[in-house]
């Protein structure tokens, strides 16, 4: 099992990334719906299935890392 995040989609073509790796991955091959940002886990043979709690965990704690920066702007530090 190996987790990637949904790097961007480029016409029918997915970038996925893992580990500062990327793999072009023809989106035919992955869930329907699928974004970028969204955490996809690629099994042994070779299927594809959206992560949906490790996608909600990664978007709170960019949230959480978005709001320490602007509160840190605001209060001039």
């Amino acid at each position: 099992m190996t987790l990637l995040r949904v790097d961007r989609i480029e016409n029918n073509t997915a970038v996925l990334e893992n580990g500062g790796r990327f793999v072009n991955t023809d989106i035919s091959l992955l869930p329907d719906g699928i974004k970028e940002g969204d955490i996809l886990i690629r099994y042994k043979n070779g299927k594809y299935k959206y992560d949906k709690k490790r996608t909600r965990a990664r978007k709170e704690e960019l949230l959480k890392k978005q709001n320490s920066l602007f509160e840190k702007k605001e209060n001039g530090k």
